[in-house]
């Protein structure tokens, strides 16, 4: 069998397996995002779909060559988280960095964000 038909036959099942999908009966739909030679594909499947029958198409879209989204070549130099924000501290006399920060209160469950200083706890600024 040349690469070719290998290929034709791989989406052949794929579609099949769409197919099948689509013939849930719920009104209700999701979407999956995939990855081919650099090209992004967004692919919408009921929502109730079986984690089965998903994980059998998540298989299939790989064997056909399709990469996940968190991929070297897809993400290419994006793999480094950005870094924090940061200003020097603007409490008078102070010579440290203030380092932006955000969160959910424990006792509150409020947002909130503020800057830190590296040289005193007392200098944090929270914004309102």
């Amino acid at each position: 069998m040349s690469d070719f038909e290998e290929e034709m036959n791989e989406k052949n099942e794929i579609e099949e397996v769409m197919e099948e999908l689509e013939k849930t009966e719920n009104s209700a739909w999701t979407s999956v995002d995939l990855y081919y030679k650099g090209v992004h594909i967004k692919k919408s499947i009921p929502a109730n779909i079986k984690i089965e029958v998903l994980m059998e198409t998540i298989d299939k879209y790989l064997e056909a060559g399709f990469k996940p989204s968190w991929n070297d070549k897809t993400n290419g130099d994006h793999k480094e988280p950005p870094k924090p924000l940061q200003r020097p501290c603007n409490h008078e006399g102070c010579q440290g960095t203030q380092t932006f920060r955000q969160g959910v209160s424990k006792k509150t469950g409020k947002p909130w964000k503020a800057w830190f200083c590296d040289l005193s706890e007392e200098h944090a600024d929270f914004i309102k």
